[in-house]
């Protein structure tokens, strides 16, 4: 068996997880970004889709034992994050607490509900997070901390003073509940559980120096400069620290793509990295298509297509054997007319592969079309193996 690369661990990661939760393949992938940039990520949606279960299966990938889990509220105090105050230290007059298995020496932090933390927290929490350092009596101390995942049900109300934390994490989604198809898919056969591929921490380390080497040329760094000019304009603003962190993020992007160079594609993670509200996603989207490559955003557009035309389909075939008599025709009529849909999107996917022959954006539509176009096949002919 050939050995892994660094970046075939990762891969393997991002498909064993994507084969377990369902409709987060950009969550996952955009989490093992942050983890190779060093950088943290925010989960927010309400509760039940699967924020915390994520979070768990994604830190057993990595041979991090130094992890940290806790649930927030008004009430946390600071004992409950950094540790109890040492008593032999008190005893000779130092105020020092004793960190161990609190996130001081956690390597990953899970923090759910995180925009509950009070001030006690706070201050200690944004130093952490931004410096990876913790005030420990006189003494600064360096933590091991490489990501910190928070997950809220809720976004930060204006005038709680929330900003600086907020700003803290570079990658955000909204995470909504599942469509039909999928959480069909996962009544029926369950979701969730450990990867079998573990990234160690030589291969973070690996990654990180590897991403750190992507090259950002004059093009890339244009077009970036136009999107934030651009996206002022729609009242969509970012610091500058968020700008340095994004590009961190797109190299990790680049670098897993195992490409050198950046590439216009990547400026697709300012769709998770720039929104400041939900409502601002759909505005950042429609303005980065401006941005992507002629093809790429055809090519794209056409996916979109593809996916409409299945909608909510459960493309799994799990109700096929539960097809009635009276079911069976409708539903073999509704699998034809869906292919029937989707040819001449493939038919124009694969004009666009011919003339962009080295483009992986359109491969990969591409790909992703015939897959699509050849399970419905295969469910026709289940379909007419009853009939």
């Amino acid at each position: 068996m050939a050995l892994l690369t660094t970046q075939d661990k990762f891969d393997k990661v991002a498909d064993e997880l994507g084969a377990q939760f369902y409709e987060r393949e950009e969550v996952i992938r955009s989490m093992l970004a942050a983890m190779i940039a060093g950088e943290h990520v925010l989960l927010i949606g309400p509760p039940g889709t699967g924020k915390s279960m994520l979070t768990r299966s994604f830190a057993d990938s990595f041979g991090l034992p130094a992890i940290f889990n806790l649930l927030l509220t008004r009430f946390t105090t600071p004992e409950e994050v950094f540790g109890a105050y040492d008593i032999s230290a008190l005893e000779q007059g130092r105020y020092e607490r004793n960190t161990r298995g609190k996130l001081p020496t956690a390597e990953i932090g899970f923090l759910d509900e995180i925009f509950k933390a009070n001030s006690a927290i706070l201050n200690a929490l944004l130093t952490m997070l931004n410096e990876r350092e913790f005030d420990n009596g006189t003494a600064r101390v360096k933590c091991p901390l490489e990501m910190v995942v928070g997950a809220s049900n809720e976004l930060p109300e204006d005038g709680e003073g929330l900003d600086a934390l907020y700003d803290r994490f570079v990658v955000r989604h909204w995470v909504n509940p599942l469509k039909r198809g999928s959480l069909r898919s996962l009544l029926s056969k369950g979701g969730g559980g450990s990867t079998l591929t573990k990234v160690s921490p030589k291969s973070i380390q690996m990654a990180r120096s590897g991403s750190e080497k992507v090259k950002l040329g004059q093009k890339v760094l244009t077009s970036l400069l136009d999107l934030k000019d651009e996206l002022s304009g729609h009242g969509i603003e970012a610091s500058d620290r968020r700008w340095m962190k994004i590009i961190k993020i797109m190299k990790a992007n680049a670098w897993m793509d195992r490409r050198m160079d950046l590439s216009q594609k990547d400026l697709r993670v300012a769709s998770y990295t720039l929104w400041n509200k939900p409502e601002e996603i759909s505005t950042i989207e429609a303005v980065l298509i401006n941005y992507a490559v002629p093809c790429e955003s055809e090519a794209l557009r056409s996916k979109d297509v593809v996916d409409s035309i299945i909608g909510d389909f459960d493309m799994t075939g799990a109700t096929v054997a539960a097809l009635t008599d009276d079911e069976t025709m409708p539903y073999l009529m509704q699998l034809k007319d869906m292919r029937k849909n989707i040819d001449p999107v493939l038919a124009h996917l694969k004009k666009l592969d011919l003339e962009n022959k080295d483009n992986a954006t359109v491969k990969e539509c591409l790909n992703y079309t015939d897959e699509k176009r050849d399970a419905l096949s295969d469910l026709m002919k289940r379909v007419m193996q009853l009939t």
